[in-house]
């Protein structure tokens, strides 16, 4: 602290009280130790909240980064457990489409033997009911055939009579018609059972 500007005495002499030279070399003097005095508790209040300032500053900065190790640490163990779960998930979301392939798959198959199955049984039926035709149009026409021999050999049989002066003579064998036989088992034309008469000439 600087020391107070002393009082003159007004009782005192006029020899004894400084003079104006006096009185203003000590007021400079006391004004320049009140500014020495003022610049070093500035410097000293400035210093002491610079270094509060600074303590601060130190101790945000380290809960800062306690802060922030705490919040990584919380996001890396969120992550992981998200991932985990996005593992899991995805490995059911993959099981579940594996069954659902495999489920087509064989519904597709199934459905792909059903059709060659009905395809080949609908094929084998048209060629059977085409064989069936074939083989009926084939008896049809053989028996149509045998009905025309047999009236041609009847009509000989009655030319044979009359010229033979109406004695009889053997008798044509009468035309039957033949059952169809069954499929795959085609019979072959049957032989002439009934000869023709022979011609004599008169006598």
């Amino acid at each position: 602290m600087v020391a107070s500007v002393p009082f003159a005495d007004p009782n005192q002499p006029l020899e004894a009280m400084p003079d104006p030279q006096t009185i203003a070399r000590q007021k400079d003097g006391y004004m320049k130790a009140l500014d020495d005095e003022f610049n070093q508790g500035t410097s000293s209040l400035s210093q002491q909240i610079q270094a509060r300032k600074q303590m601060l500053t130190e101790m945000a900065t380290q809960r800062k980064a306690e802060y922030n190790a705490q919040m990584e640490a919380q996001v890396a163990a969120q992550t992981l457990a998200l991932d985990q779960q996005y593992n899991q998930q995805l490995m059911m979301l993959q099981q579940q489409a594996a069954q659902q392939k495999s489920c087509l798959e064989q519904q597709a198959l199934k459905l792909t033997m059903e059709y060659q199955q009905k395809s080949n049984a609908e094929q084998m039926a048209q060629q059977q009911a085409a064989m069936a035709q074939q083989q009926a149009m084939l008896m049809q026409k053989q028996q149509d055939e045998m009905a025309r021999l047999a009236v041609q050999q009847s009509q000989l049989a009655g030319e044979y009579y009359a010229l033979a002066g109406g004695v009889p003579g053997p008798m044509p064998v009468p035309y039957a018609p033949m059952a169809a036989a069954p499929l795959g088992m085609m019979p072959s034309t049957p032989p002439m059972t009934a000869a023709y008469p022979m011609i004599s000439p008169r006598r």
